[in-house]
């Protein structure tokens, strides 16, 4: 329910913390779980790398659609 949210409000809104939140919450879950299943040679090392580029690929398309939209918001708070 937390992305279909987002995705509905705060990232289509394109506010910073948005990003960051997400940015945040992918490293800590998805590149973290990624990073130890390389440490302990898991079998599901390169699925889970592959979920965690496409991670990394929708953040950076949020940074550069937000960088170059200008209606690009600055604070959580702020409106357009």
């Amino acid at each position: 329910m937390l992305p279909l949210t987002l995705a509905g409000t705060s990232f289509r809104d394109r506010h910073a913390v948005a990003g960051l939140g997400a940015g945040v919450a992918g490293a800590l879950s998805i590149g973290l779980m990624a990073v130890v299943n390389f440490l302990i040679h898991s079998d599901f090392k390169w699925v889970l790398l592959g979920m965690a580029l496409v991670w990394a690929a929708s953040i950076a398309m949020f940074v550069r659609q937000s960088a170059a939209s200008p209606r690009a918001v600055v604070g959580p708070l702020a409106r357009p």
